[in-house]
């Protein structure tokens, strides 16, 4: 157990227990808890009917809708958060974690979100994110993790320029022997804001392409 992690997620959930919940509005298509130590990043909502999604913070509330999500999430989700937040017991969790989106509008197909849209909704992602700052930031894919840390500097942040670093042991993907995830992609944030310190690892694979436990609990384990 990382005790420093714990003590951020005992603080937490003693605010959200004890404190009235705040009223500050969120961004369309960011979902979860308004204390996060975890947050997960996606380009926008899936979804196949191109719905603009309304926001949905929750205070001390479980936030269990992902597990029924279509795609994988329903593998991948709750095997990464026992792998991402190990000193949180399973209940714990759900009260930890949010999903924000840069853009707001359904979209099934992650690589089909227009750019113009997730660096339009960049500047309210980084705003809540300063708002209760997260220790862990998980991109779900490539786009998202490099919008992240193109806007960052905008905002005062340092800008990582070390960002790509082997992984020790390879990752099959599903077993095969010839596909391996072989990089992971992160940095810690330096600056003077709010985010100083928090951590953005992106996930190998987007949850909603997890459809085995165990490949998801391979990828939470080296993020």
């Amino acid at each position: 157990m990382n005790n420093r992690f714990r003590s951020e997620q005992e603080r937490r959930l003693e605010e959200m227990r004890t404190s009235s919940e705040p009223m500050e509005e969120w961004p369309r298509g960011c979902r979860g808890s308004r204390r996060p130590w975890l947050v997960f990043i996606g380009p926008s909502p899936g979804g196949k009917k191109a719905v603009d999604e309304e926001a949905s913070p929750l205070w001390n509330e479980a936030f269990t809708a992902p597990f029924g999500w279509g795609g994988g999430f329903k593998r991948s989700m709750q095997p990464l958060l026992r792998t991402l937040m190990p000193e949180a017991t399973e209940a714990e969790s759900t009260l930890l974690y949010a999903v924000y989106n840069f853009d707001s509008v359904q979209n099934s197909q992650a690589s089909r979100v227009p750019s113009e849209s997730m660096k339009r909704g960049a500047p309210g992602l980084l705003s809540l994110l300063e708002k209760s700052p997260p220790r862990l930031i998980v991109p779900m894919e490539s786009r998202c993790f490099h919008v992240l840390r193109e806007e960052l500097p905008q905002r005062g942040y340092k800008r990582a320029e070390n960002y790509q670093f082997p992984i020790p042991v390879p990752i099959s993907i599903y077993g095969n022997p010839k596909r391996f995830h072989r990089n992971i992609f992160g940095f810690r944030i330096d600056g003077t804001g709010t985010l100083k310190e928090s951590v953005v690892v992106k996930l190998p694979q987007h949850p909603a392409k997890i459809f085995r436990a165990d490949y998801a609990t391979e990828c939470g384990k080296v993020v």
